[in-house]
């Protein structure tokens, strides 16, 4: 079964925008990594949260933590994984923002290596997208 025109330009379309969120997230990663205030925080509990089918779900950690003014902050993280990345308890670091003290990421590895992937599934899909017109056109 051959793609279509359309078909291929929609692998295109979809990486090139796996790559530019991708981009976007590292950017916003790197500018907590740099101007962000760093303190512990712990995962107070964690929402499991489906989707779009009642199979699919992923544990977003709700994560506790105080500013240096002493401001106490208690909000879901934005990233979800499953299986659950972290464990109720757990000591976690934490960046904030000076300006936006209750936006936050989780300072770990994990945080960091899902938008690479994310990334890399755009390289991948766009690839594929680039091989299918290729086979159309030459």
């Amino acid at each position: 079964m051959m793609m279509t025109e359309y078909q291929t330009f929609g692998f295109l379309l979809a990486g090139i925008i796996f790559i530019l969120i991708a981009h976007v997230k590292l950017r916003d990663f790197s500018k907590y990594q740099k101007k962000g205030i760093r303190t512990k925080g712990i995962v107070e509990d964690l929402i499991k949260e489906y989707g779009k089918r009642e199979t699919n779900y992923f544990y977003y950690p709700v994560i506790y933590y105080q500013t240096n003014e002493g401001r106490e902050i208690q909000k879901k993280y934005h990233l979800g994984t499953n299986p659950a990345s972290y464990k109720i308890k757990q000591e976690v670091e934490v960046i904030y923002l000076p300006e936006n003290t209750s936006e936050y990421i989780i300072n770990d590895a994990r945080s960091r290596y899902i938008y690479y992937a994310f990334a890399g599934l755009g390289v991948i899909v766009f690839l594929i997208g680039l091989f299918f017109i290729s086979k159309i056109y030459f």
